[in-house]
């Protein structure tokens, strides 16, 4: 009678939600049932009156991860669907997941979190399967982050900028503190009219010293997502994992994607590129 779908086109992630007319047969008053879309965080992104024998639709852009809920405001929930990367995810979100699931104990370190309401990476951390240095350089996103994920023992949270040799760098953001980058061209292509693009300078640590200081030279996982940074990082480090996922959309501009790629080849890596984003295993 519900009926849930998701599209295989990841940057669109549209959900669809169909009720089945023979659910006014429960209902005698449709404008007391509501169908609900909302993201890890659980805060509602979009939110309808449900009329069985309709479909609903929720566009999530750049975020993958939505919860979809049924619920009548006399009666509560009746149903609801929470995200899992193992039925509704990418072919990322799963590799990464089972990865974890079989490697019992395995730590990760994420670079470029966000605000942890999406990203390949989450599943496995939510459902407590692996440890996980979570990394965030923007002050806004982390206070965001932090309120995501203060409930969790395996997770420790880190504010702070990595680089490749530590020190002062200029940090690029936009005025919407959406996208901020060590890459001054990134956060330029999300400005929207009247936008603008703010640079400031700002301490960073090197990353291989961060993973001295917490211990996790042993680390089995690496998950980045530094706006074009990426390609820098991973060829900057000391200590290799076994698995390593990149966005790679906005290293190809350049060399970078192919001197990246020669690296991690030499490294006894082998790559698997999908949409934007690049699955290094050894």
């Amino acid at each position: 009678m519900i009926k849930v779908e998701i599209s295989e086109d990841k940057s669109v992630n549209e959900f669809k939600v169909t009720l089945d007319s023979n659910l006014a047969a429960f209902f005698k008053d449709y404008y007391d049932l509501f169908i609900k879309f909302s993201t890890l965080d659980g805060e509602t992104c979009w939110e309808s009156p449900a009329i069985p024998g309709n479909w609903y639709t929720w566009k999530g852009g750049g975020c993958s991860r939505y919860n979809i809920e049924l619920y009548s405001k006399s009666k509560g929930t009746l149903y609801k669907r929470n995200y899992h990367s193992m039925i509704d995810g990418d072919q990322l979100e799963k590799a990464l997941y089972l990865f974890c699931s079989l490697n019992p104990n395995s730590k990760g370190i994420v670079v470029g979190s966000h605000d942890g309401t999406w990203g390949h990476w989450v599943q496995p951390v939510i459902d407590q399967v692996t440890e996980v240095l979570i990394i965030e350089g923007s002050e806004k996103q982390f206070s965001k982050l932090t309120g995501n994920y203060k409930g969790y023992s395996n997770c420790t949270l880190i504010n702070n900028i990595v680089s490749t040799d530590g020190g002062d760098v200029t940090w690029y953001t936009y005025d919407k503190g959406f996208t901020d980058s060590l890459v001054s061209g990134v956060p330029s292509k999300f400005i929207s009219e009247g936008g603008s693009l703010v640079q400031e300078t700002k301490s960073s640590i090197e990353f291989n010293k961060l993973i001295e200081q917490y211990n996790y030279q042993d680390f089995d996982w690496l998950h980045t997502d530094l706006e074009g940074y990426d390609a820098k990082l991973i060829m900057s480090l000391k200590y290799f994992p076994k698995l390593i996922i990149f966005e790679n959309s906005h290293i190809k501009d350049d060399y970078a994607y192919i001197l990246l790629q020669e690296f991690l080849t030499k490294k006894g890596y082998h790559l698997i590129e999908i949409h934007g984003d690049t699955l290094a295993v050894r």
